[in-house]
C-alpha cells in the first residue's frame, strides 16, 4: 500500500513537529501496511511558506530513517492553488508527486467552481496531471 498524502515531514507545517513524531508516524503506517509514502507539506503563500533547504533537509534526514524501517519515502507537496502555481512546480520551490506529473491540489472552502476548472486545465496544459487533496469541501 502506498500513502499519497501524509503530513509526517517534521518541521514544516501542521504534520509532525520532531523528528521522533515522523518516525512515530511512519512505524504506525507501517504497521498497516503502508510500503511507500509520499510527503506532502503544505504550500501557502503567506501561511506554510517553508525554506525549500529544511524540507529537503529533512527528508534525506527522514528518509534514511523510514529506510532502515522498510518504508520507501518520497516527497511531493500539498499546494494551496495561487497564480504563482506552475512558477514554484517548474522552478522546484514546489514538488510534484515523488517527482512525476502528478501535483497535489487544494482550494479553501469556498473556492468557486469556474476558479478550480480554470487552474485544473492550467496545470493539464502545463503537462501536469492535478490531485485534488480533500475534494469533499468544494
Amino acid at each position: 500500500m502506498i500513502d499519497i498524502h501524509c503530513h509526517a515531514l517534521y518541521g514544516v507545517d501542521a504534520g509532525a513537529k520532531s523528528m521522533e513524531e515522523s518516525v512515530a508516524m511512519l512505524s504506525q503506517a507501517k504497521s498497516q501496511g503502508v510500503e511507500a509514502i509520499i510527503l506532502t507539506p503544505h504550500y501557502r503563500h503567506g501561511m506554510f511558506e517553508y525554506p525549500v533547504e529544511r524540507i529537503r533537509e529533512h527528508f534525506e534526514h527522514l528518509k534514511h530513517q523510514a529506510g532502515t524501517m522498510g518504508v520507501e519515502l518520497y516527497i511531493g507537496c500539498e499546494y494551496h492553488v495561487n497564480s504563482r502555481m506552475i512558477e514554484a512546480l517548474q522552478t522546484g520551490r514546489c514538488s510534484s508527486m515523488a517527482g512525476g506529473d502528478f501535483v497535489l491540489t487544494e482550494y479553501s472552502y469556498d473556492t468557486e467552481y469556474p476558479y478550480i476548472c480554470e487552474q485544473t486545465k492550467k496545470l493539464l496544459s502545463y503537462g501536469y496531471i492535478p490531485v485534488m487533496a480533500h475534494v469533499e469541501r468544494y
